[in-house]
C-alpha cells in the first residue's frame, strides 16, 4: 500500500513539471502524435479517432483533419493532395480551366 503511495506521489510530481504528457520519462507536447495515440490537454495519451468521429482538433484524427467537429478526410478519393490544393485555389479565385484540344 505504501509502495502505490510513493509511487503515485512520484507520477504526480513528475506530471507537475510537465505541461503535456508524460510517456517513457519524457515530457510530450499537447497535440504530439505517437504511434496512433495523441498527448491531449490531459495529461493523458488517447487513441486517435476514425473518420466521422467527433474531435475538437485534427491531432485527434487517425487520418485528415478535424472538420465542424468530426474527423473528414481532406483529400478526395481518386484526387491527390497538389490536385486538391490547386482545385482549391481556382475555386477561390474563380479560375475556370479551359482544356485544350
Amino acid at each position: 500500500m505504501r509502495a502505490l503511495f510513493l509511487l503515485l506521489l512520484l507520477a504526480a510530481a513528475a506530471s507537475a513539471e510537465c505541461d503535456g504528457c508524460l510517456v517513457e520519462g519524457k515530457c510530450l507536447p499537447v497535440g504530439m502524435r505517437v504511434e496512433g495515440q495523441y498527448c491531449f490537454a490531459d495529461g493523458l495519451m488517447h487513441e486517435q479517432k476514425a473518420m466521422g468521429a467527433a474531435c475538437e482538433n485534427s491531432f485527434e484524427c487517425k487520418k485528415g483533419a478535424c472538420n465542424e467537429g468530426a474527423c473528414v478526410n481532406v483529400v478526395q478519393k481518386g484526387k491527390g493532395w497538389w490536385a486538391s490544393i490547386k482545385e482549391f485555389v481556382y475555386r477561390i479565385f474563380r479560375i475556370r480551366v479551359v482544356k485544350r484540344i
